[in-house]
């Protein structure tokens, strides 16, 4: 698969999430295969951090999609979680991985990956959809560039301590929140809640298998149409669960 034909993959995954959490929220195996868009962006963001020519024209653009999208991010996934519910989008994770691994490339001290760590931090402070998972995947994916065996070995250890820590990140939050100590145990002790972690692991996983076929080639030019889909859809889905749901 070339570059084009793994962003394509990649916005399909995403859309079918993105329309089982708006739209149709009992369709579980949307969420399933939605779990594979994030890696696939991660990866291309490693890619295209190596292969650009202007770095800093390509942070800037990114940049620029991350801003533009955070008012459709929130309207759209208020309608889910609340009126009150705010974080910052995806684009912005993929943002500061993108600074991460060029400062780290940039660095010649030998404690470089705390660079990593900060970066990491700063994206769970900052309550950013992706949070530290994703600047360390994007580390990842840049640092084992051309040994995809140790990219898939890293990225699935990374994929097990970030379901590992999310039942206590849950509850970390859920008592920052005030939420009573009954309902944060009957949430993380039912069904649902670790079929959601088996969907959420699954899908990680599986995405490294479009990644094990990435033959390096661009594919045809859609940067146009991959920057400007992430805003546009959040909008479509908000109007449409608006106007016709």
């Amino acid at each position: 698969m070339n570059s084009s034909q793994l962003k394509i993959l990649a916005i399909i995954s995403m859309v079918l999430d993105h329309v089982s959490w708006i739209l149709l929220p009992n369709i579980e195996i949307f969420h399933f295969i939605g779990k594979i868009a994030f890696p696939i962006f991660c990866f291309m963001i490693a890619e295209g951090y190596i292969k650009t020519r202007n770095k800093k024209k390509y942070l800037l653009r990114l940049l620029g999609i991350a801003v533009l999208s955070e008012i459709p991010f929130i309207m759209t996934f208020r309608l889910v979680f609340g009126p009150s519910w705010i974080a910052l989008d995806t684009i912005f994770d993929l943002v500061l991985g993108l600074i991460a691994i060029w400062s780290y490339d940039s660095c010649k001290f030998k404690g470089k990956f705390i660079i990593i760590l900060i970066l990491g931090a700063l994206a769970l402070l900052f309550q950013i959809d992706g949070d530290f998972f994703g600047v360390l995947v994007i580390y990842i994916f840049y640092k084992y560039h051309d040994n995809f065996k140790k990219q898939a070995k890293y990225y699935t250890l990374v994929s097990l301590i970030e379901i590992l820590i999310l039942p206590i990140y849950g509850i970390i939050e859920s008592l920052i929140m005030n939420m009573p100590i009954s309902e944060i145990i009957q949430t993380v002790s039912s069904t649902n809640y670790w079929l959601y972690l088996l969907i959420e692991i699954t899908g990680l996983i599986v995405a490294l298998i479009p990644l094990k076929f990435f033959n390096g080639e661009k594919g045809k030019n859609i940067k146009l149409f991959f920057y400007s889909f992430y805003p546009l859809h959040l909008i479509a889905l908000y109007l449409i669960k608006v106007y016709l749901f």
